[in-house]
């Protein structure tokens, strides 16, 4: 079972100016795209009305009602004037210079909207797994289109789906699908009919036509969609559908005005039966509901525990955290616009591609999540890796005796604590954050490891 998440003030950043999109607008359903990526669609097309938003409706686009500060048919250009409609190749109608970091916050590196590549259209259509079984014309409340269904797709009780499942690849090495009895009329449905398909997390691309200066044209039966690859000066990739065809490959004049459809970058992350497990990825991620994060802070050696501080709606790049969740579970978690600050004082190490991590690295000695605890890391040859989107906890070996288990105190840290300064004796002595022992208490101020508890001076 999935869990639902919440997008919220998401910015667009492309080459001279950023859009606010005021809107949780991500669907859940999560697509594979590469071996390595998923994304999530947006709930519709992108639309420019005076300002930036996603269409209400999978089906919604504009058609001929193209104007200055009502369009949904966007050239391929450099994102500083989304009203132009002229041919001049240095006068492009919209911002499609989008490829994998131009959609950031204020032109940071974490992604959260951009356009589907060229191969990542056709690894979509021609090379997940089912592939050929996921995708299919159909009519969505009168409108004609696309459906492409997520990577898990069950089909829902009192639906039905009938997938165009004939492949194949021209002599030019473009990848295309053409049926001569499949047509948009394969799939028909309601708006409520389609509620149904959409609670299961089906997308539709509506075919909104092509723009070619003022003038639109395929209405109603043509879908063409940028993506973000360019081919030449002048030319684009696209992905092209209409009647019984659909290539993902195509290329055209950048100035040709197309719709858009953005996604997001996804991470499925299944919560072990434990219902502890920890996390990592190289952007920062939104928490959906149901999952809580926290870093790992104080070690108390003479329980063997580490203590947490909760981690608050957005997890930060590079941070490693534990998740608690329902054990089994399968989540969501999409790159946010937020950036939010780097948490100070964690011992949990990010692993955000899958890495060899010794039982030890200098003075520090390495823990993995198992079963709930943290356990000392077996030595391994150097071929065994920890998988990527994980952490684990790193100590320094003099603090923590012959430990082979940390236990988590769920019990947050609010703070830390003040050396008494009566204390003269120091219970298993006084170390700094780099695991040096001292001779007795020090004279300079600073945070210290005393007891296996974090104190200031």
């Amino acid at each position: 079972m999935k869990k639902l998440f919440t997008l919220l003030s998401l910015f667009l950043c492309f080459a001279s100016g950023a859009w606010a999109i005021e809107t949780d607008g991500a669907m859940n359903g999560v697509f594979s795209v590469s071996s390595t990526k998923k994304v999530v669609f947006s709930q519709g097309n992108l639309q420019y009305v005076g300002t930036w938003q996603f269409a209400e409706k999978q089906w919604d686009c504009f058609s001929t009602s193209q104007s200055n500060n009502h369009r949904d048919l966007f050239g391929w250009g450099t994102g500083d004037a989304p009203n132009k409609v002229s041919k001049n190749n240095s006068d492009y109608s919209i911002f499609t210079d989008w490829g994998a970091n131009a959609i950031t916050n204020g032109g940071n590196t974490a992604n959260v909207w951009r356009t589907l590549t060229k191969d990542e259209w056709v690894y979509l259509f021609y090379t997940r797994e089912n592939a050929a079984t996921l995708f299919g014309f159909g009519n969505v409340a009168g409108v004609n289109g696309l459906i492409i269904l997520p990577d898990d797709w069950k089909t829902p009780e009192g639906a039905s789906f009938t997938a165009s499942t004939t492949l194949g690849l021209t002599d030019l090495g473009i990848y295309y699908h053409n049926a001569n009895n499949d047509n948009y009329t394969h799939n028909t449905y309601t708006a409520e009919q389609w509620a149904v398909m959409e609670s299961a997390d089906a997308v539709f691309l509506p075919a909104a036509a092509y723009r070619n200066g003022t003038t639109v044209d395929y209405i109603d039966y043509g879908g063409f969609y940028w993506s973000s690859t360019p081919e030449s000066a002048n030319n684009a990739y696209y992905l092209n559908f209409y009647y019984n065809d659909l290539a993902p490959q195509f290329k055209e004049v950048r100035y040709g005005g197309r719709p858009v459809r953005l996604v997001a970058d996804a991470i499925s992350y299944t919560v072990p039966s434990s219902g502890i497990g920890t996390f990592s990825t190289s952007v920062p991620v939104v928490l959906p509901e149901g999952l809580e994060a926290y870093t790992c802070k104080t070690y108390d050696s003479g329980k063997s525990t580490i203590s947490t501080q909760k981690v608050e709606g957005t997890i930060p790049a590079n941070t490693g955290v534990l998740i608690k969740g329902t054990g089994g579970e399968t989540y969501t978690l999409v790159a946010s616009s937020q950036t939010p600050e780097a948490i100070e004082d964690n011992a949990l190490i990010a692993v955000t591609e899958a890495t060899h991590v010794d039982q030890t690295e200098g003075e520090y000695t390495n823990f993995m999540m198992k079963g709930g605890k943290f356990i000392k890391i077996a030595a391994s040859s150097d071929d065994e890796k920890m998988p990527a989107n994980r952490a684990y906890l790193q100590l320094p070996t003099a603090s923590i005796a012959n430990s082979l288990n940390i236990e988590i105190d769920w019990k947050e840290e609010t703070g830390v604590r003040l050396i008494d300064p009566l204390l003269t004796s120091p219970r298993g002595g006084i170390y700094t954050l780099d695991g040096r022992k001292l001779n007795g208490i020090p004279a300079k101020g600073g945070v210290y490891i005393n007891n296996g508890k974090k104190v200031i001076k």
